[in-house]
């Protein structure tokens, strides 16, 4: 049988009792290697107990083997690909990857102090949508044009808009806001809601089955050009904003970033291109 990692695994001395592939009685010291998955068979070589226990353990440790005492007993099992445990659970590879809050950093177009940003791409990691990347919130008049717009248009509560999300990591500067309509705020919030949910999935499954791949989500803002004709008084209102988004995956060997099927199943995620309209 190939050989693998070595995980501990620790059972109850009545669990192990209740399986001949887990205990013998009368030991005082254990080993179990996986089922060999070319046999079906269990391999549960016995050390042996007392006095000698020492030295046969001595050169099991040289071997990478370890043999431990009892109560409560840990089982180290030699991992090969696909094997599958006696009690018929296939055993994972247990390496820790690190789960990355971007796989490729935010991207920001052109912008101005006055009227603001202009796009932003980025691939948020699964890691983007934990608390602890909250960003800043906007401060007054940033940009500069907010305090026109809401003198020209009081009742139409027009909002400083992230197109980064601040709890992605968003930053309040001018160059990540562009103004928008509270009901064009709120719809671009309905999609940055169900990114952060997808991305909380896939970071909940890969902490309890960790992967090298990276996945994530690819995710752009785009300002239109064009004006909104509603806001005739001024030039620094977009017509829109184009939102795209799709499950993504980097291979880290080749650095190759595309589509993800796999990532779109374990999220839930379908592809997103939309216009939200001031």
């Amino acid at each position: 049988m190939a050989k693998g990692r070595v995980l501990k695994v620790a059972l109850s001395r009545s669990a192990l009792k209740r399986s001949r592939d887990f205990y013998t009685p009368g030991a005082t010291h254990y080993q179990l290697r996986a089922r060999n998955p070319a046999t079906g068979r269990v391999r549960v070589p016995r050390v042996a107990k007392g006095a000698k226990a020492g030295r046969t353990n001595r050169p099991a440790a040289a071997r990478g083997i370890r043999a431990v005492t009892a109560r409560p007993l840990t089982i180290v099992r030699h991992v090969a690909a696909g094997a599958v445990s006696a009690a018929g659970r296939t055993l994972r590879n247990r390496t820790k990857y690190t789960i990355p809050r971007y796989i490729e950093s935010p991207v920001w177009g052109g912008h101005t102090a006055y009227g603001g940003g202009s796009s932003v791409q980025a691939i948020l990691g699964p890691a983007a949508a934990r608390d602890v990347n909250r960003g800043q919130t906007t401060l007054p008049n940033t940009p500069t044009v907010m305090g026109r717009l809401r003198e020209l248009y009081p009742a139409s509560s027009i909002i400083a808009g992230h197109l980064l999300n601040a709890n992605w990591g968003g930053t309040g500067g001018a160059h990540n806001i562009t103004p928008l309509t509270s009901a064009a705020n709120s719809a671009h919030k309905t999609i940055e809601n169900r990114i952060t949910n997808a991305l909380g999935v896939m970071d909940r499954h890969l902490e309890r089955n960790p992967s090298p791949m990276h996945y994530g989500i690819s995710y752009e803002v785009t300002v239109s050009t064009e004006r909104a004709a509603m806001f005739p008084q001024t030039q620094y209102l977009a017509k829109f904003i184009r939102v795209r988004a799709q499950a993504v995956e980097r291979d880290p060997l080749t650095g190759v970033i595309g589509p993800s099927p796999e990532a779109q199943r374990i999220m839930q995620f379908h592809p997103v291109d939309q216009r939200i309209y001031n």
